[in-house]
């Protein structure tokens, strides 16, 4: 009798066990997506890709220095980039 309740004991405490690591797994998993999906929307908010150098002009209305490429309006009447 003292043997089956030792063997239960066993078998509850190793399902138990069993599926605490089943656990850890399964949040190791979200936490590695979750900072790699981090790390994707950090590289495209950096802006061009691997890092690359952007070249800079000064706006001649506000002397402030926007990207050569793409660059936007400022809240100024006489930006040269603003769309009219």
């Amino acid at each position: 009798m003292l043997s089956k309740t030792l063997t239960l004991i066993f078998l509850i405490v190793a399902t138990w066990w069993v599926f605490r690591r089943i656990d850890r797994f399964k949040a190791a998993r979200r936490r590695h997506a979750e900072m790699a999906a981090r790390r994707e929307q950090a590289a495209a908010s950096r802006g061009p890709a691997g890092g690359a150098a952007e070249d800079m002009v000064r706006c001649p209305a506000c002397g402030v220095f926007v990207a050569a490429r793409g660059a936007a309006a400022c809240a100024r009447d006489d930006c040269p980039y603003r769309r009219r």
